[in-house]
C-alpha cells in the first residue's frame, strides 16, 4: 500500500467538503480571461458567485502570464493591488497610456523591475485583489488595454456563492451572498417587443469592469475587451441591464444578469469608499449611480444605500449636471464672466421666465460658466441619451425618494419629449428605453401597470 494514500485521501476528504460549502480545490494556477497565476505550491481557490476567483492566502505568485515586460521604454501587461480611485490615481499597468500617470512601483508583476520567479517571486498577503492586466500590442491606442482580471486572496475561504468584494482598497470582507438577492425589489412588467436578448445583456457583464480613474482619462483604464471605453455605451449597456431586470421574466432567468450587476454594483461602491467621484465630464461620467442604488435596493444594504444620497456623497455626474435654474444662473449667464461652449450652435442666456425650471448643465458644479440654456448645447444629447434608462429604472424601483436629487427626475421629464421622436442612433434612447418609458412612465411620478406594454412605432 502507498504511505501516501492515507494523507491523500484525508487532503481529498477536506477538499471535498470544502467544495460542498465553497466550491473549493486545490492547484498550483488558475487561469481567466487569458490571465494564468502561477503559485509556488498547491493553494486552496474556488470561485465566487460571479465566477471570478478567490485563493487563500498569503500566496506566493512566481509567474503572472502574458508577462509585464519593458521594451523600448515601454512596460505592458502590468498588475497592481488594492488600488484607490479618484479622478487624478497613478497606475501601474502600461506606461503608454497617454494622459495618465504610471509609477513603475505600483506595478506588481515586476518587482525590483524584473519578471516574476521561483526567485524572484509576488507574495501577496490576504485582504488583497490582484488586478492583471494585458496591453494592446500598439502603443497610444484607446482603451490601452485589452483585458483585465481579478484574483482575490482571502485568509479564509468565503461562504458559498458569495459576491466578490471590491477590487479597490484593501477591505475584502464579504459584502452578500447569492442568497441576500431579493427578487423582489425588482418588477415583473410586461415586455415590449423591442426587449433585447437577456443572455446577450448579460454577455456584456461577464468580466469585470474596471472603474478607478474617474476622470474622462479613466478610458484608457477600460480594457476593450471587458467592457466599452466611453462613458456613453456604459451607460447605455448598464441602462438596458437595469431595465430588463423589470420585466417579466422568471427570476432563474434574470439570475445570470443580476449576479453580474449587482457585482458591477457593488464593485462602484468600492470605487466610492476609496476616493471615487464621478464628477460631471461630459460624455464620460453617467451612468454609475444607478447600478450603485441598484445593488444597495436588492441587497438591502445601507452602506452602499448611504454613498447614492447626494446630501453626504455629491460625486455622481447624473447629480451634479442637474439644477433647477435660479436668479443666480439668469444674471451670471448675462454678465461678462459667463463661457460657454460655442461648439453647437450660439449659446443662449437664462430669462427670467427660467427661474425653477430643472436643467442640465455639463461642468454646472464646477464650472458654471458653461451652463448653457440652448437645448442642442454640447454634451446633452450624449449624457442624457445614456442616463434616461437609468432614471426610468429609478421611477419604476420606486426609488425617487431614496436617489434624493429631484433636478434629475424632473429635467429628464423635459428631456423625454425633445427626443423621443427622434430616429434611433447613438445619441438618442434606444427604441427598447423609449418604449419602456412610454409604457411605465407615470405622469406623477409613480409607475402605472398596463396589462399589455404600449409601443411606439419609430422609423428606422
Amino acid at each position: 500500500m502507498n504511505p501516501r494514500l492515507p494523507f491523500i485521501l484525508i487532503r481529498c476528504l477536506l477538499l471535498l467538503a470544502a467544495s460542498s460549502a465553497t466550491s473549493a480545490f486545490a492547484a498550483t494556477s488558475i487561469s481567466q480571461f487569458g490571465i494564468t497565476w502561477t503559485f509556488s505550491t498547491d493553494k486552496t481557490v474556488g470561485q465566487f458567485v460571479n465566477g471570478d476567483y478567490w485563493v487563500v492566502g498569503p500566496v506566493t505568485i512566481i509567474s503572472i502570464s502574458p508577462a509585464s515586460t519593458t521594451t523600448a521604454g515601454r512596460t505592458i501587461n502590468g498588475s497592481m493591488i488594492n488600488p484607490l480611485a479618484g479622478l487624478t490615481v497613478p497606475e501601474g499597468f502600461d506606461s503608454a497610456m497617454g494622459a495618465n500617470t504610471y509609477v513603475a512601483a505600483l506595478n506588481v508583476a515586476r518587482p525590483g523591475g524584473a519578471n516574476l520567479s521561483a526567485t524572484n517571486p509576488l507574495i501577496v498577503p490576504p485582504s488583497s485583489s490582484l488586478i492583471s492586466s494585458i496591453s494592446h500590442p500598439t502603443p497610444g491606442i484607446r482603451p490601452q488595454l485589452t483585458d483585465a482580471a481579478v484574483l482575490t486572496v482571502l485568509a479564509a475561504a468565503p461562504p458559498a456563492n458569495s459576491f466578490r468584494p471590491p477590487y479597490c482598497g484593501p477591505n475584502k470582507t464579504i459584502i452578500a451572498t447569492e442568497a441576500d438577492i431579493d427578487y423582489s425589489k425588482v418588477r415583473s412588467l410586461p415586455k415590449p417587443s423591442s426587449t433585447p436578448d437577456i443572455a446577450v445583456v448579460s454577455s456584456h457583464f461577464v468580466r469585470p469592469w474596471i472603474d478607478i480613474n474617474t476622470e474622462w482619462i479613466g478610458r484608457e483604464w477600460h480594457p476593450s475587451n471587458n467592457q466599452e471605453d466611453y462613458g456613453r455605451e456604459i451607460g447605455k449597456q448598464l441602462s438596458e441591464a437595469l431595465l430588463i431586470l423589470q420585466l417579466n421574466f422568471t427570476n432563474a432567468q434574470k439570475r445570470e444578469l443580476m449576479v453580474r450587476l449587482l457585482q458591477y454594483g457593488m464593485d462602484i461602491y468600492g470605487s466610492a469608499v476609496n476616493g471615487g467621484f464621478w464628477r460631471e465630464s461630459g460624455g464620460h461620467n453617467q451612468g454609475r449611480k444607478m447600478p450603485l442604488l441598484f445593488a444597495a435596493t436588492v441587497l438591502n444594504n445601507a452602506s452602499i444605500r448611504a454613498y447614492a444620497n447626494p446630501a453626504t456623497h455629491f460625486i455622481f455626474q447624473e447629480d451634479r449636471t442637474t439644477f433647477y435654474v435660479s436668479q443666480t444662473e439668469v444674471s451670471f449667464t448675462h454678465s461678462k464672466a459667463w463661457d460657454p461652449d460655442t461648439r453647437a450652435g450660439t449659446p443662449e442666456a437664462y430669462e427670467q421666465s427660467d427661474i425653477g425650471t430643472a436643467e442640465w448643465g455639463i461642468h454646472h458644479v464646477r464650472d458654471p460658466s458653461a451652463d448653457n440654456r440652448y437645448w442642442g448645447t454640447v454634451y446633452r444629447d450624449i449624457a442624457g441619451s445614456a442616463t434616461i434608462g437609468h432614471i426610468l429604472t429609478a421611477h419604476i424601483m420606486g426609488l425617487k425618494s431614496t436617489w434624493n436629487w429631484p433636478p434629475a427626475f424632473d429635467y429628464y421629464d423635459r428631456f423625454w419629449p425633445m427626443f423621443k421622436d427622434t430616429r434611433v442612433g447613438v445619441n438618442t434612447p434606444s427604441r427598447f428605453e423609449r418604449d419602456m418609458w412610454i409604457a411605465y412612465r407615470g405622469t406623477d411620478g409613480l409607475v402605472a401597470v398596463p396589462t399589455a406594454p404600449k409601443v411606439q412605432i419609430l422609423n428606422n
